[in-house]
């Protein structure tokens, strides 16, 4: 992970499914990612590329970083 604040709970509801929930900052806002499921490591796993594409598109995007490519 390229960011220490990527935070996650898994539930397990009545039913035996999984809810995942992840949230983490991106540009200067709250990202919040709920996912549901039966797999832990698939729903574990998908969360972690939505959050490293997120984290492409920030440092492409983020006009406040003065290395983005929309910075320059």
């Amino acid at each position: 992970m390229k960011n220490a604040l990527f935070r996650n709970i898994l539930k397990t509801l009545d039913n035996g499914s999984i809810l995942h929930y992840s949230w983490y900052e991106a540009m200067h806002t709250r990202v919040d990612i709920v996912l549901h499921g039966e797999d832990v490591e698939e729903l574990s796993e998908l969360s972690i590329k939505i959050y490293d594409l997120i984290y492409r598109i920030d440092q492409i995007a983020d006009r406040f970083k003065t290395d983005s490519e929309i910075a320059r």
